[in-house]
């Protein structure tokens, strides 16, 4: 049931965070790629995805060092992630950009120790539901 609500949450901010990290992008002069959305369900429900299969196993309750050493591949999103979190605190002007990228500061903050997987997923259920602007 963990998983479910794992991947459910999940689903639930991906769309916003992608037209969040968009905007960034061409705030910075970067094109967006449209087959990152693509990528994105390859990640979420593919068998053979690294990330995923990282994911799983940190749902399960395995420690982020054990996994790592114990993958023959590499799972990209575990550096993408804490790159990106760097790069939107430098870059990005503004205050609490947690609640504006809950998903990236929640994935690195598990990543990092400081939340269980279980604790980033009660925080992004319990987010208040806003109206978003797509621009």
């Amino acid at each position: 049931m963990f998983i479910f609500l794992f991947f459910f949450g999940h689903l639930r901010f991906r769309w916003t965070q992608y037209n969040r990290l968009t905007n960034a992008m061409l705030a910075y002069f970067c094109r967006p790629l449209v087959k990152g959305v693509g990528d994105t369900f390859g990640t979420c429900f593919g068998p053979l995805s690294r990330n995923r299969s990282f994911g799983y196993r940190l749902g399960k309750g395995e420690s982020v060092d054990d996994i790592l050493s114990s993958m023959t591949e590499v799972a990209e999103g575990v550096d993408t992630s804490k790159a990106l979190v760097k790069f939107i605190t430098e870059k990005t002007r503004g205050y609490r950009l947690d609640l504006k990228y809950p998903i990236i500061f929640g994935v690195a903050n598990i990543l990092e120790g400081n939340l269980t997987p279980r604790e980033g997923l009660e925080g992004l259920m319990n987010m208040p539901l806003r109206n978003e602007s797509y621009q």
